[in-house]
């Protein structure tokens, strides 16, 4: 089931509709969100995603385009086929799970995306453009 939603905003995720993890979501406002395993393969544009954590989280074959992340946590999230364009990273962290995994990029296509503030991220991409070779 493929949902669609358009200047929506979920705060917690209790407030996510089902099926939101593989919709589309235009001009929406994401925030508190504590997201454990699962994922998200969809569509993102246009949105900001502010204060929320994933934890073993896999973004596989996302689309994210004029996203603003802030102060998100993403502790061994995986990125894998993802499209970024004119993304924003505010300081948000990419750490460690519990059990030491880093979060991974594989794979994914970067246009006129910036970060500031952020722990860990430049880390990560650098460390998959090395796995890569």
């Amino acid at each position: 089931m493929t949902v669609y939603f358009e200047s929506a905003d979920f705060d917690r995720k209790e407030s996510l509709p089902k099926g939101w993890d593989e919709g589309t979501f235009k001009y929406c406002n994401f925030s508190k969100l504590e997201i454990e395993g699962g994922g998200f393969g969809g569509v993102l544009i246009g949105c900001d995603v502010k204060n929320s954590e994933w934890y073993w989280s896999l973004f596989n074959t996302a689309t994210f385009v004029n996203v603003e992340f802030k102060n998100c946590i993403f502790r061994g999230a995986s990125f894998a086929g993802c499209s970024f364009t004119e993304c924003k990273f505010i300081d948000c962290s990419f750490v460690k799970d519990n059990l030491g995994g880093e979060c991974r990029f594989r794979e994914n296509r970067w246009y006129a995306c910036t970060q500031s503030g952020c722990t860990g991220f430049i880390d990560a991409v650098a460390h998959t453009a090395t796995e890569s070779k």
